[in-house]
């Protein structure tokens, strides 16, 4: 048994050693696979991988499916005020039937029976309004593509957020399994100390208070890893959980000057917001067409039967309909202050947008900086818990150390290795606030 327990404690160590290793290059690597109890691993979990994670969110999430239907209404919106310069056609029909006839002598003036079929095409021909509300309800239709853009950029940082998430409960997970592995087999190396005389029952009552410790900690890890799947599967619009397939990679944005120059092309909201201004300025700047006349055409034919003295039984009729507006009652005047103040509005939104959106690509390039050098801090910590409690555990063996210096030591180590996988997921967190922040993402 006490061989036994030295191969796993040495097996343990070599695996913390190769993280530390691993950490000193850099590299964040992906965590082992967890083994579950029967009763969870039972449970089928839907993999899938960070990328298929993005698609699934931008796809099957309410907001975004919202966001593609308010592009749809933009679009319809351009097809109805489209309408307010293109020809019309539309047929009349009207049937009456009087007491009698009228006639003056032997002129019919009304039948008794009268039907009238017609039919008016109307083509405008001066509608200066109508045609720059259609050119800024286009543009209001590109503001809603950026929107959606946004909606999607903003889906698939809280299904990336998610994402790692689960990658960093299953790490805790994968810690506090092992951690408990340790401590069992420390328990059981302690009863067989206690068996054949060669240990006491306070070795064996601390063994099992860190076994019992660990076993909790590993309940509430699993707990924490349920939880974050089922946010995940919530994020991606599914009705169960989903786990984590893969670790992403997360890079792209070295230079903060760069991202800062890029910011009103990369980042979707602020595209949306300038097109907003320019639909706003443009609304000001086009005022002159409240007061520009209007022209429309009309052809009418018709049939009518039976034919008057002052209405034949076929023919037709066209117009030239100009219409100037002289007073409204102060509506135009009205109109235009509101629009300045909406294109006023839309140039402050804009300032406020792009000052935050600089900010936060300043912070987040700070906070990646902070993050890679508190993960190298932490990493070198936990080679340490881990070389310190591998000397620790040879003394007790050989009776330089007491249990308690032995607890300690594992517990050091136990909470380096999940400091380490905390620091991990803040520097993964960081950089997809980062990548979010200078809009290269998703």
């Amino acid at each position: 048994m006490r061989f036994l327990c030295l191969a796993v404690l040495s097996l343990s160590t070599a695996a913390s050693a190769a993280q530390g290793t691993s950490a000193r290059t850099g590299v964040i690597t992906e965590s082992p696979p967890v083994a579950l109890p029967l009763s969870r691993a039972a449970q089928t979990v839907e993999r899938v991988t960070f990328q298929q994670a993005l698609e699934r969110a931008q796809a099957r999430n309410p907001n975004a499916l919202i966001a593609r239907s308010e592009v749809l209404r933009a679009e319809a919106l351009v097809r109805q005020s489209q309408a307010g310069f293109l020809p019309t056609l539309a047929a009349n029909g009207t049937y009456t039937r009087l007491d009698h006839e009228r006639d003056s002598g032997t002129v019919l003036v009304a039948g008794r029976d009268q039907l009238n079929l017609n039919a008016v095409v109307t083509v405008p021909i001066l509608a200066p309004s109508k045609w720059l509300a259609t050119s800024r309800l286009s543009d209001a239709v590109e503001a809603s593509r950026a929107g959606a853009d946004e909606v999607k950029r903003q889906l698939a940082l809280a299904a990336g957020r998610s994402f790692l998430s689960v990658i960093a409960a299953r790490r805790q997970v994968d810690i506090a399994q092992r951690a408990t592995e340790v401590a069992q087999q420390h328990v059981e190396y302690a009863d067989g100390r206690l068996t054949v005389g060669a240990g006491n029952r306070l070795d064996r009552v601390r063994a099992g208070e860190e076994a019992a410790t660990n076993a909790g900690l590993l309940e509430n890890a699993l707990t924490a890893l349920e939880r974050a799947r089922e946010a995940l599967g919530v994020s991606l619009g599914a009705d169960a959980p989903i786990e984590a397939a893969d670790e992403p990679v997360l890079s792209g944005v070295e230079d903060v000057k760069a991202a800062l120059d890029q910011l009103h092309t990369s980042r979707a909201d602020l595209r949306a917001q300038t097109l907003r201004q320019k639909i706003a300025d443009s609304a000001v700047s086009d005022a002159w067409t409240d007061y520009a006349p209007l022209l429309n055409a009309t052809f009418q034919p018709f049939y009518n039967t039976p034919q008057t003295s002052t209405l034949p039984e076929t023919g037709w009729q066209a117009q030239l309909v100009l219409t100037i507006p002289l007073f409204d009652g102060g509506l135009r005047y009205g109109q235009q202050r509101e629009r300045k103040a909406l294109a006023a509005e839309a140039r402050d939104t804009f300032d406020g947008l792009l000052r935050q959106a600089k900010s936060e690509v300043r912070a987040a390039f700070e906070a990646v900086r902070h993050a890679d050098e508190a993960l190298t801090h932490a990493r070198d910590a936990n080679a340490l818990a881990q070389e310190e409690f591998k000397l620790v555990d040879e003394g007790y063996r050989v009776g330089r150390l007491t249990s308690l210096d032995l607890t300690d030591a594992q517990r050091r180590a136990r909470d380096a290795e999940a400091a380490m996988a905390t620091a991990e997921d803040n520097a993964r967190q960081t950089r997809l606030e980062l990548l979010v922040a200078a809009g290269r993402f998703p």
